[in-house]
């Protein structure tokens, strides 16, 4: 007798909505972002980003993810 083959969408029958959620960044969240941002977030440019620049010359692996969000930093 051979396994029950694994479906692939078993779970898409859970969602029920999808919805545009803003207005969710809380008070200390937005603290955060203005006092840690400089540190730590790279501005938007219009040219190639040298990683190993963005973090003060180490050559080391670097995993970059990007969040979509909003979309309001994205240049119209």
């Amino acid at each position: 007798m051979s396994a029950k083959p694994e479906r692939q969408f078993d779970r898409v029958d859970r969602i029920r909505s999808f919805v545009l959620r803003t207005g969710r960044t809380t008070t200390a969240q937005q603290r955060a972002i203005d006092e840690l941002g400089p540190q730590f977030c790279i501005p938007l440019q219009d040219q190639k980003l040298d990683l190993n620049k963005a973090f003060n010359g180490s050559t080391n692996p670097k995993i970059l993810e990007i969040g979509f969000g909003m979309g309001r930093r994205l240049p119209q």
